[in-house]
């Protein structure tokens, strides 16, 4: 399309936007399509008196009217017709720097709600380049001017960054491009001591870089720029400013021991399966000699709980309680606005008066931090989904049901007994799974996983994952889950298997699970209960782990023995050491990235040998873990709980 066509097609709506400024109207359609055609426009049309005139006048009235509403509104038009008649990099800037002094929550969940996807729109619109995005958003919204604005445009200006610029890149590694800004910031509050926006922005760099790291130190480095910092300052001046006191109490002798468990949300996902698995199986052994109560942050920016996961818990017997309903109204409807230190106070004032005495929590949201550095109970553990470097003042013991790598602590494993039938392996339509298949080619082998992209973005594994389907031309590959699918999809046309790479989003793993023939999981960063998922639908899952973590996790079972007899009569050995040698040669085991490529091509060019493998691993997965499930319970009690069964 010529330039003139253009200048013709935007004056047209720009006609129509000024047709709306009249009126005192708002067409979502006219401007998603001027947004569409914008980055057309290479140079501004020259303007004429009217142009400039309705600019100064919507920049005059953006400065009056009251509503964050019609502010947008009249920011909005007055940003697109400068970048159509005046400078294209100062509407930008202009927008933006405004856009981020917006109570969001009135674009997102006013009735207008169309209001929301035009938000994210736009900002995709003027920035499709993340970086030049971040590179404006630090030089301008993370400067010193921020701390001239009322605290809640503090607290805006970077959930801004979490909650909507999220959402419109997805999980980017870009983002590390701005860290140090970030963080920069977050240390100034910490030194003026702002509490309120400190807890704020806790959550928002917290949110945003956990999601797109992959590694246990750059966990580490999130942990020691954010949490520690936070947990010192709660720990010393925090408890003066609010007049608090750490408790102090023993656990109690009497029966029951009372144990509380703190989410950040119940919602129908990986977390929730665990703790839903762990309770029911704690309640069924205990006998009634422990009492269970689960916390509820209901991180609302997230999403607030699920009622029909709470129902579940609730139906185990277990007490609940939410601290996020537990505000008041005046709170809850300033949304993503509502006070984190009031939250907090509740959470722990509600802990302390149910007498808790053991409280297991998780890491990277500063209640978890607050409630640690406060001490809200006599005895806190931590449990690791994942993160085996987090750590602050406040932790007992650390326990986690995951393989522990790349620790300086201790940590204590336990096994937990999976609701198979309801979350790993529940029934399904199989004439869906046939209809979902159809979507890919026929006659070829399906290698894949399910979940976070961010894990799938790996160079390394990418690099390994190209290897293996040039070896084996009849191979395609399925990275399902949700993440920025951009920056794989530019890797995978570099290395020449973009054709044979899909990316269907979001999807039913326990449809996928049963189309996925091989799952290859992701590394540095493994995915985690997907997996289990998968591997309970007798399905072979190849990994890249860590010689000590497997030798560490043998060395621990094999001293069971019944572990060691079951071990004995799968490989026909009686030497603890010729049982871990076997282990180390299963086919689905790999020690670097050369071992992992080499097994997957052998097991993909002899099919017979495929499913012989597939279907042992299966007899020894399930068969040694339905025998530490039985033991496992207790374990958590007896040894992690320090309950007496």
């Amino acid at each position: 399309m010529g330039i003139s066509s253009i200048v013709m097609i935007v004056r047209e709506y720009v006609s129509r936007i000024y047709d709306l400024v009249e009126k005192k109207k708002f067409n979502h359609i006219v401007i998603l399509e001027l947004l569409e055609i914008l980055n057309q426009l290479d140079v501004p049309i020259n303007p004429d008196k009217k142009d400039k005139e309705t600019i100064r006048r919507l920049k005059k009235e953006f400065k009056v009217v009251n509503g964050t509403v019609d502010k947008f509104i009249i920011l909005l038009y007055s940003s697109l017709l400068e970048y159509c008649f005046l400078s294209k990099e100062e509407a930008k800037k202009e927008y933006i720097s405004n856009l981020v002094d917006l109570n969001f929550n009135h674009l997102f969940l006013s009735h207008f709600r169309v209001l929301g996807d035009i938000v994210l729109y736009s900002i995709k619109a003027f920035y499709p380049d993340i970086n030049q995005l971040l590179g404006f958003y630090s030089k301008t919204v993370l400067k010193g001017s921020i701390w001239n604005k009322n605290e809640d445009e503090q607290k805006l200006n970077l959930l801004w960054f979490s909650q909507v610029l999220m959402s419109v890149y997805n999980t980017n590694r870009e983002f590390w491009n701005i860290y140090e800004n970030v963080v920069g910031l977050y240390r100034e509050a910490l030194k003026r001591g702002k509490l309120e926006v400190l807890l704020t922005w806790n959550f928002s760099i917290n949110h945003v870089f956990m999601n797109v790291a992959q590694t246990q130190e750059e966990f580490g480095k999130i942990c020691s720029d954010l949490d520690k910092p936070l947990s010192e300052f709660l720990a010393d001046k925090g408890m003066q400013i609010l007049q608090l006191k750490p408790v102090e109490r023993e656990i109690s002798n009497n029966s029951p021991i009372r144990v509380g468990f703190v989410y950040d949300r119940i919602v129908f996902n990986s977390p929730f399966k665990v703790l839903y698995s762990l309770l029911k199986g704690l309640i069924e052994v205990s006998d009634g000699k422990c009492e269970y109560f689960v916390y509820d942050i209901e991180t609302m920016e997230k999403s607030l709980s699920d009622n029909n996961c709470i129902k579940m818990i609730t139906d185990l017997g277990i007490r609940y309680f939410s601290c996020q309903k537990a505000l008041q109204n005046d709170e809850l409807v300033r949304g993503h606005l509502y006070n984190r230190v009031k939250k907090c106070l509740i959470m722990r004032e509600r802990i302390i008066k149910d007498d808790i005495d053991i409280l297991v929590m998780c890491n990277s949201n500063f209640l978890f931090t607050f409630l640690y550095s406060t001490r809200a109970a006599p005895k806190q553990i931590y449990w690791s989904h994942g993160n085996f470097v987090w750590d602050v003042i406040g932790i007992d013991k650390r326990i986690t049901h995951c393989g522990v790598k790349d620790t300086p602590f201790e940590f204590t494993n336990f096994i937990y007994p999976p609701v198979v039938e309801l979350f790993y392996n529940p029934p399904v339509d199989m004439n869906k799974v046939a209809q979902e298949r159809g979507k890919y080619p026929k006659d070829v082998f399906i290698l894949g996983t399910i979940g976070r992209l961010i894990k799938t973005d790996s160079d390394e594994y990418l690099e390994t994952v190209a290897e293996i389907m040039k070896k084996c031309p009849n191979t395609i590959f399925i990275a399902a889950g949700t993440g920025d699918q951009k920056t794989i999809r530019e890797k995978v046309e570099k290395l020449e298997i973009s054709d044979r790479f899909y990316m269907p989003g979001f999807v039913d793993p326990h449809i996928y699970g049963h189309i996925i023939d091989l799952w290859l999981d992701t590394f540095p960063l493994g995915h985690g209960e997907s997996v289990w998922e998968y591997r309970f639908k007798k399905k072979g899952v190849v990994q890249l782990i860590s010689y000590d973590v497997l030798e560490k996790y043998l060395c621990d079972i094999l001293k069971d023995k019944d572990i060691y007899n079951f071990f004995k009569d799968i490989y026909k050995q009686c030497e603890i050491e010729e049982i871990k040698s076997a282990i180390r040669n299963s086919p689905f085991v790999a020690f670097d990235k050369e071992e992992y490529c080499y097994k997957v091509v052998k097991l993909l060019t002899d099919i017979e040998y495929f499913r012989n493998e597939v279907d042992k691993d299966y007899i020894i997965f399930s068969g040694h873990l339905n025998i530490l499930y039985k033991k496992g319970i207790k374990h958590v009690l007896n040894c992690i709980l320090g309950c007496k069964i």
